[in-house]
């Protein structure tokens, strides 16, 4: 089993699909790239940090989290013009 494999059957609950999912599931949901939301799932129960600086170069984080950062914009601009509409 590679490094890249080690964690492939632990198991959490997914708040996204509402049901347990094993760890490799998370890892290749995108395009064989990690699910958006592996940190904020995976951060207490396995050394997630330390697996993505291994296994995954700058350029692959940030393609992994990028979704997630366009939606937090997203957001924040759709938050700002209700704002802006009400007052």
């Amino acid at each position: 089993m590679s490094d890249l494999e080690r964690f492939d059957e632990q198991e959490k609950y997914c708040p996204v699909l509402g049901h347990y999912l094993k760890f490799g599931y998370c890892r290749i949901l995108r395009e064989g790239l990690p699910c958006s939301k592996i940190r904020f799932c995976w951060d207490g129960k396995l050394p997630i940090s330390d697996f993505l600086n291994r296994n995954f170069s700058p350029d692959e984080q940030e393609k992994i989290f990028e979704l997630s950062k366009n939606k937090f914009t997203t957001l924040l601009t759709l938050i700002e013009r209700a704002q802006n509409r009400n007052g």
